[in-house]
């Protein structure tokens, strides 16, 4: 049996389907894990290791031996019935959780990227901390709920404010995103600030956006720009419309740090975010271990999805 590609990601990813398109055009074997159909359409047995266990996805047995690579972006619970007692609900998703993220801990496979790398990687205190280490440039922040910290900070210098996890939130069946926002001392209310930690950083002058996509040792950049721009403060709540991308070549110092910010924390994939100043000045704001790429892709001509699946075959040989 051929090495195989297993790909744990959900039915609803499209960056998932640009994989699997990719590694169709080169004959490259691979299983697609969606992770929401397990443990009900999803079958794993695990015999004391991770190289002699099996998957069942669907009618197709695969064992862990035949996988050498593997591709992972972020992790999602079981699509469990509507009818499922709410109890009964909660341990199914806790126990399938368990015990993906221990399986996942034994295989011997190559990950793009490990969930437990994933995991770890995504907490914004660490990257910073990791940023500042490596020599990057990153905005004077404070992290807090300590309503008079947050007034001192902010009202020395112009700031924004950004969520400390995640730039979502769910009210009755709507999804609201929640993105960087331009803040003053005026803005914060004690209880605002009390009820959970933000992070309040100087804000940078913006010249233009930059993304800059790793794969392995190779980075693929982005220079982002708004037409038209006034004082937005984060490009993703911008229309679409108003956004141009164009390929860009970093300093190679920078290149050098970006690729040593993603080993550092265990990654071998990121999209790592920076705001360049007039002056040219680079500077680190975040990085997302399971970043989309896909439209970057199609509007700067950029081979990421190539990188990433030579990357997946390179670990089978």
């Amino acid at each position: 049996m051929r090495d195989r590609v297993l790909l744990v990601t959900t039915a609803s990813d499209l960056a998932a389907d640009l994989v699997i398109l990719h590694l169709g055009r080169r004959g490259v074997p691979f299983v697609r894990f969606n992770q929401e159909d397990f443990p009900e359409r999803i079958a794993i047995a695990w015999p004391g290791d991770g190289q002699s266990g099996t998957l069942n996805v669907g009618s197709q047995v695969t064992a862990c031996g035949e996988i050498r690579s593997a591709w992972f972006r972020y992790a999602t619970g079981p699509s469990l019935p509507v009818t499922e007692e709410r109890r009964a609900a909660d341990f199914i998703t806790r126990e399938s959780a368990g015990f993906l993220g221990g399986f996942w801990e034994t295989v011997p496979w190559f990950w793009m990227n490990r969930p437990s790398a994933v995991a770890t990687a995504s907490s914004k205190l660490r990257q910073l901390a990791q940023a500042r280490e490596l020599g990057f440039r990153v905005p004077e922040t404070l992290v807090t709920n300590n309503p008079t910290a947050a007034r001192e900070f902010v009202g020395a210098r112009y700031a924004i404010a950004k969520p400390v996890v995640s730039g979502g939130l769910s009210e009755a069946v709507r999804r609201y995103a929640v993105y960087t926002t331009p803040i003053t001392r005026d803005d914060l209310a004690d209880e605002a600030v009390s009820a959970a930690p933000i992070i309040f950083q100087e804000r940078i002058a913006n010249d233009f956006d930059l993304r800059a996509t790793i794969v392995g040792t190779r980075v693929f950049a982005t220079r982002i720009s708004i037409r038209d721009r006034d004082r937005e403060t984060d490009w993703r709540a911008v229309d679409p419309s108003r956004l141009t991308y164009a390929r860009y070549c970093l300093p190679s110092e920078l290149e050098a740090r970006c690729i040593a910010l993603t080993q550092a924390l265990s990654l071998s994939f990121a999209a790592l975010d920076f705001v360049v100043t007039p002056e040219g000045e680079h500077v680190f704001l975040e990085l997302n271990p399971s970043g989309q790429w896909g439209w970057l892709e199609e509007a700067t001509g950029a081979p990421i999805t190539d990188a990433i699946v030579d990357q997946l075959i390179k670990a089978q040989t």
